[in-house]
């Protein structure tokens, strides 16, 4: 996807008060631009996150710890000196679905998280998922991990 990035640089003839400038940026790009937006408000769903009830495996990073989150891992995950809006950003991109933080820990923190290990706790001990594959005939057919 391409896209074309402009600056547009306008003054009002009066000032216009810190509360009223999200407004008049809207009626000015409507005016100059034809465009036309709208506000709505719909439920969705979401997941929430709420405080751990072993607080001893989330510890407060370390002052001058470095922010770090996991890239890429496998099997265990470990998060140093993240906030919990951090955290809740990562899993909602994750998940693919919003994530709402009411955990109330203030401040950055330090854990790992193992979901194969909590699986296994949970009496999950393989788990699949479909897939799909095109053979060289350009069908494609559903195919599940052996």
């Amino acid at each position: 996807m391409t896209t074309d990035r402009y600056d547009i640089h306008a003054k009002a003839p009066v000032p216009v008060p810190k509360e009223q400038q999200h407004d008049a940026l809207m009626a000015l790009l409507a005016e100059r631009f034809n465009l036309s937006m709208h506000r709505e408000t719909r439920d969705i769903p979401a997941m929430v996150l709420l405080a751990p009830k072993m607080t001893a495996k989330v510890k407060p990073a370390a002052a001058g710890e470095t922010y770090s989150v996991p890239y890429f891992a496998r099997d265990v995950l470990p998060f140093t000196a993240v906030p919990m809006s951090a955290f809740t950003n990562y899993l909602s991109n994750v998940w693919q679905s919003p994530v709402v933080d009411q955990t109330g820990l203030e401040g950055a923190f330090d854990f790992t998280l193992n979901p194969l290990r909590s699986l296994e706790k949970a009496g999950v001990t393989a788990f699949t998922r479909p897939c799909w594959r095109s053979d060289s005939r350009s069908n494609t057919e559903k195919c599940r991990p052996k």
